[in-house]
């Protein structure tokens, strides 16, 4: 394999490019991310009622009993797992149209065909990893703390902390050398698990770079929408207290009127906002592999795409 480079900050202005030249469509992917997950919260609107109100009269959700609470714990869970499900086309889309390649039957650049089952399979392989090591490494820290916290609380201590970041940092390099496996997968029509990881070799710190520039951008984005936000909402705010004499003693249904539109451009906003972060999640990783394959190393072929519809 040829010595090849890429620029980590070209990885990450080519995903800001792509956002710029398909803001509309990257709006309208949030917004399907979020479709489930409204048609949950309104199946479970009773439940979510009642344990608003429980609230407000003092207590907590947990006085509603057991059943109720892990009813509500279980729909957010959900909710959060139709999320990722959603996003799984939309990450094969973005790779796609960042590599310049057309893809047939396709609906604002989303289908459902073996190229997304084989990315949500390696999706899930790449997670439970990661949950499979943090329990082995949990599991060898408290075999190692727990009897030396019985001699002296100080001695554990003082080893425990080294183990923890020996953790992390081993986390952060396995989850950096895994970082071109999805677009080693989506590229060449099979689970490139070994592609992948090869083609991190020797890019540790380069490819750490390039995270970092994409989790900052995002971070950036994220903090423009809720300012944004704010605002909009410090100006509503404003506007209906001037409507009504700043007297907010409001009757139920005129609260619910008001409160209604509110929700609807936070839940846009937040859609918009997720659209933005699942290109900037995936976005640098397929730059980087597409800059790779210009200069020789990651092995990149332009070919049909070996997609099947399912």
């Amino acid at each position: 394999m040829t010595a090849a480079t890429f620029d980590p900050w070209t990885a990450v202005t080519d995903s800001l490019t792509f956002l710029k030249e398909n803001y509309r469509r990257v709006a309208i992917w949030g917004l399907l991310m979020y479709v489930p997950v409204v048609f949950i919260l309104l199946a479970f609107m009773p439940i979510f009622l009642a344990a608003a109100a429980a609230g407000a009269s003092g207590g907590t959700p947990e006085d509603l009993g057991l059943g109720t609470s892990l009813a509500v714990n279980a729909v957010s869970g959900l909710g959060n797992v139709l999320q990722v499900v959603a996003a799984i086309p939309i990450y094969v889309a973005v790779g796609f149209m960042m590599w310049g390649r057309t893809r047939t039957k396709a609906w604002l650049g989303l289908r459902i065909g073996m190229d997304e089952v084989r990315v949500f399979l390696v999706y899930l392989g790449m997670i439970a990893a990661i949950c499979i090591g943090f329990m082995v490494a949990a599991v060898v820290i408290g075999l190692i703390v727990v009897p030396l916290s019985y001699v002296s609380q100080v001695a554990g201590a003082l080893v425990a902390v080294p183990l923890v970041l020996a953790a992390i940092a081993a986390t952060i390099w396995v989850g950096i050398r895994a970082s071109l496996i999805i677009p080693a997968t989506l590229d060449k029509g099979n689970f490139a698990f070994v592609e992948g990881w090869q083609a991190t070799k020797g890019r540790f710190w380069p490819l750490l770079g390039a995270g970092l520039l994409a989790f900052l951008m995002m971070l950036l984005i994220a903090v423009v929408f809720v300012v944004v936000i704010m605002i909009v909402a410090l100006i509503a705010m404003l506007i209906v207290g001037a409507a009504t004499g700043w007297s907010f003693d409001l009757a139920p249904g005129t609260i619910l009127a008001l409160t209604i539109p509110g929700l609807v451009v936070y839940f846009v906003a937040m859609a918009v906002l997720a659209g933005a972060q699942v290109v900037l999640t995936m976005g640098p990783w397929y730059s980087i592999w597409k800059q790779l394959d210009h200069n020789g190393s990651a092995p990149v072929a332009q070919q049909p795409e070996p997609d099947a519809q399912l």
